[in-house]
């Protein structure tokens, strides 16, 4: 029984339902202003690969923090431009960016994987260096 309930488990189970949550707490607030936002994930999702990919090429996870919030803005700012301007459907339009935006991203994680490291990661994201082999 202490196997399947241990501390760790119980620590990674908080650790991986914060992001969930918080754009849970994001949902709230945009279903009292009025608007049904189902693009959240496919936000979060651009968000993530955006702050991957360029924590990737910077080096720096700061501006990795920052590329993927401008990310999420931005895919915010068109959905709502969908949404409000444009007066699409919003269960559908939400649907389907969630849909796109699910797609760009895994479509974008294979993108990276030209280096194969030999090794642990250095630092926090390294570029390919002498130590990477190119596959």
């Amino acid at each position: 029984m202490s196997v399947l309930f241990s501390w760790a488990l119980i620590a990674a189970g908080i650790r991986l339902a914060v992001p969930v949550a918080l754009a849970a707490l994001g949902s709230v607030v945009s279903e009292r202003s009025g608007v049904l936002n189902l693009g959240l994930e496919g936000m979060m999702l651009s968000g993530a690969l955006s702050a991957y990919l360029v924590t990737l090429h910077s080096g720096s996870p700061w501006v990795g923090l920052l590329g993927g919030t401008l990310t999420g803005a931005l895919c915010g700012c068109i959905l709502a431009f969908l949404v409000v301007s444009i007066r699409a459907n919003q269960i559908v339009t939400g649907i389907a960016f969630t849909l796109l935006c699910s797609a760009h991203s895994c479509s974008g994680c294979a993108m990276p994987r030209s280096c194969v490291c030999r090794g642990p990661t250095p630092r926090f994201l390294t570029r390919c260096s002498s130590r990477c082999r190119t596959s």
